[in-house]
């Protein structure tokens, strides 16, 4: 069943504020460069050991892997103190601190005398800012190949600003929804400068003004939601407070909000999409995690409702999640509590559902790949930290799954690289971002630099395809909220 209302634009509004937080060096001036070796306590070279590099007043942090001989170099990095540590096999050296200047490389040599943090120890709000500590997630074997070849790159954020997705425009740009604090954020990597851009006051403003965090119960009760950037490099995200669909245009720097009704329904379930997406046809989809209901709205602003048929029935919420779009137009999302998958037909309206062959199946977030076929995380177990990498079969609409690498992989956020053809995910409980190759079968796996990363969403960069976008909100009580990638170096 579905439901049409007629909406048309609430407004138009050139932008208010732009903070820059921080505003880091310009390109010309990142030209500094960090090398040194990594050794075993013996004095033997230690090629596999994790290097990471923290520039405290730029809030960047930087990981490599040393190579052979346990030499590790990282270049392009903007001036200023780093703190620099290397953790491999179980252990980890003294922390060692640097100054780098302009177009004069530095040298940190590093020896791994201690042993690397226990993974049962829970981190301290004291333990945020120590470059020590935050190590507990890294492999105790040494990679080596082509997993041993990429680059991490993080930035902190405000805290509690709770970052919950991440977008890259055709530029390489990457936007993430700073979702507590009514901000999106503009991470350029070219530069490592962030711009916050304060989205106009609605009805709700109060619900994040002054960038003060709200006191906030409920994860639906959040403002800012579910970036994403359409082909014509508009950002949009869903502003839950005040129940509005919000689009940025960076080229002009104007707002349009579509206002949406109350859905069928609602009653006093708080408003928010977890998931957009964006249909050839033009119209823009999102899935509303608490009301039972798909939404689609056109150009024109004409909202229209799909509802979710076993959620109604059975007087509970499906909590619709994830959304893709396949290569026959059809709309699928997950019930992260239904415990099903559900698919649109945009002409029809008809809603069809699937069952999973898993009892406790916890479906999240979905992708298509470049022959139209849906890709679905399905979480299972206690809290999802178990799971399955699922493909969904455009014209038959046959699943097959996949086993993910980790014992507790936690798959949340798959996306596709579209110039290699392969699938990457996020392994939430193993802080790892995963390649999975489906013609041969394989995935790898690429460890992130920083315990808890709790990443929500994952985004390949379409102008870059080897660049793997991510967000992550851990705000317990440390506040280390990060934007960042991986380059994969081929």
């Amino acid at each position: 069943m579905s439901l049409s209302v007629p909406k048309t634009i609430a407004c138009l509004l050139v932008i208010l504020a732009v903070e820059a937080f921080p505003q880091i060096a310009t390109g010309a001036e990142n030209t500094g460069t960090i090398v040194g070796v990594v050794k075993k306590a013996s004095g033997e070279a230690a090629a596999g050991a994790f290097v990471k590099l923290r520039n405290p007043e730029r809030k960047l942090t930087f990981m490599v892997v040393s190579q052979n001989q346990g030499q590790f170099q990282l270049d392009k990095l903007p001036p200023g103190k780093y703190q620099v540590i290397g953790i491999g096999g179980g252990m980890q050296s003294d922390p060692m601190t640097t100054n780098l200047e302009r177009d004069k490389p530095a040298t940190v040599d590093l020896i791994l005398n201690k042993p690397q943090p226990d993974a049962s120890k829970a981190l301290l709000p004291s333990d945020y800012g120590t470059i020590s500590a935050w190590n507990s997630h890294l492999p105790k074997s040494w990679p080596d190949g082509p997993v041993a070849k990429y680059v991490v790159v993080e930035l902190a954020l405000a805290v509690g600003a709770d970052p919950h997705d991440v977008a890259a425009d055709s530029k390489g740009i990457g936007w993430v929804d700073e979702r507590r604090l009514g901000i999106i954020g503009r991470f350029d990597p070219q530069t490592f400068s962030y711009t916050r851009i304060r989205v106009p006051a609605g009805k709700n403003s109060s619900f994040y003004a002054n960038n003060k965090i709200p006191s906030v119960k409920e994860p639906e009760d959040f403002g800012l939601n579910a970036i994403d950037v359409d082909p014509q490099d508009r950002v949009w995200a869903i502003d839950g407070a005040n129940q509005r669909l919000v689009q940025y245009n960076p080229k002009t720097q104007e707002f349009k909000f579509f206002a949406i009704p109350d859905p069928p329904h609602k009653g006093d379930k708080p408003f928010n999409f977890n998931t957009i997406r964006f249909h050839p046809d033009g119209s823009v989809w999102g899935t509303l995690v608490s009301g039972n209901q798909i939404v689609r709205v056109d150009p024109s602003g004409k909202v229209t409702f799909f509802e979710i048929p076993s959620g109604l029935k059975a007087k509970e919420d499906a909590h619709p999640y994830g959304m893709a779009i396949d290569g026959n137009g059809k709309v699928w999302f997950s019930e992260i509590t239904g415990k099903k998958v559900g698919k649109v037909d945009p002409v029809t309206g008809s809603v069809t559902e699937y069952d999973l062959p898993f009892p406790d199946a916890a479906p999240r977030r979905m992708t298509a790949d470049t022959e139209g076929n849906v890709w679905l995380c399905l979480g299972i177990g206690d809290w999802a930290q178990e799971g399955r990498l699922t493909r969904i079969d455009r014209s038959t609409s046959q699943f097959t799954h996949y086993d993910p690498p980790a014992p507790k992989s936690g798959p949340t956020s798959p996306d596709v690289d579209r110039k290699h053809n392969v699938v990457w995910f996020m392994e939430m409980p193993a802080d790892k971002l995963t390649r999975f190759d489906p013609r041969t079968k394989t995935f790898s796996e690429y460890s992130l630099a920083t315990r808890h990363s709790k990443v929500r969403r994952i985004e390949v960069d379409r102008s870059h395809p080897s660049r793997i976008w991510f967000s992550g909100n851990y705000s317990q009580g440390n506040g280390y909220d990060k934007i960042g990638y991986i380059d994969v170096l081929e």
